[in-house]
């Protein structure tokens, strides 16, 4: 008898349309991760490609900024499944330390708080140390993700397929958030090409049309799908009288399309 447990597709998904339907419902429940309809849909994705069941998902994967990103635990029960073991040298707030061995080739690596200190990625942007690094346990737990991706990639790639882990993805660098208002001298990106063709004049204030930008300035009447993805990330974080609910709602359809869009092409 076969002792292999067979992975079973975990649900009946064979359109576009069950797949965005399963990621709606997992954004409605708030379980596995998801906190939008685009981070529900990249989990059935994953499911779906990888013939995974969503509680092996959660056991696998954390959604951050809707993309997965693999636990360090979940790196190294792959390494093991592949016939791989792992020793434990060191594991303190000082120091992060593992043997590894698999195919008869062995490796040994370290990551030491002294290190990490001159990484960049442990500092927010008045160069004071993140949360997650801001404490003895915290920074154990750091260390220890951090060790664990670079190993385990370097030694079994076929465990991670250039994911990372929870803890690296939370250390990448975010868009810039604006308080009150887009400044378009300081948003790359936000400056149009100048166009000398006239334009009728776009009232929005009088008659608001939710597809266009209804801030004052060079970004007054265009269409949210002709700005970049860090713009209109940007835009979510306005607060100013003339950004309606709709205009919030028609961003967020914008980038939920692209999203879409980056799977599918992706998963050709």
């Amino acid at each position: 008898m076969n002792n292999e447990i067979a992975k079973i597709e975990f649900l009946p998904m064979n359109s576009f349309a069950d797949l965005e339907k399963a990621g709606q419902l997992l954004a409605e429940s708030c379980m596995f991760g998801a906190k939008s309809k685009a981070e529900g849909f990249v989990i059935a994705c994953t499911c779906q490609q990888e013939r995974m069941s969503l509680l092996e998902f959660q056991r696998t994967y954390d959604i951050i900024d809707n993309k997965p990103s693999m636990k360090a635990d979940a790196m190294l029960a792959g390494l093991v499944l592949l016939g791989g073991t792992y020793d434990i040298i060191s594991r303190t707030s000082e120091l992060a330390e593992i043997k590894v061995s698999i195919d008869g080739r062995e490796h040994t690596d370290r990551f030491s708080w002294e290190e990490a200190q001159d990484e960049r990625y442990i500092k927010d942007k008045n160069d004071e140390l993140k949360f997650n690094w801001s404490t003895p346990r915290k920074r154990k737990q750091m260390l220890w993700a951090r060790l664990v991706s670079d190993v385990v990639r370097a030694i079994a790639p076929q465990v991670v397929k250039g994911i990372y882990t929870p803890e690296e993805v939370a250390d990448f660098d975010k868009p810039l958030k604006v308080e009150k208002e887009i400044n378009p001298e300081k948003a790359a990106g936000m400056v149009p090409v100048k166009d000398e063709t006239p334009q009728p004049a776009v009232d929005v204030k009088a008659s608001p049309d939710f597809d266009r930008c209804p801030l004052d300035g060079p970004m007054l009447g265009r269409h949210w799908n002709s700005m970049d993805d860090d713009t209109l990330k940007q835009a979510l974080q306005v607060r100013h009288e003339t950004m309606w609910k709709g205009h919030f709602d028609a961003i967020m359809t914008v980038i939920d399309a692209r999203a879409k869009e980056d799977i599918l092409k992706n998963a050709k």
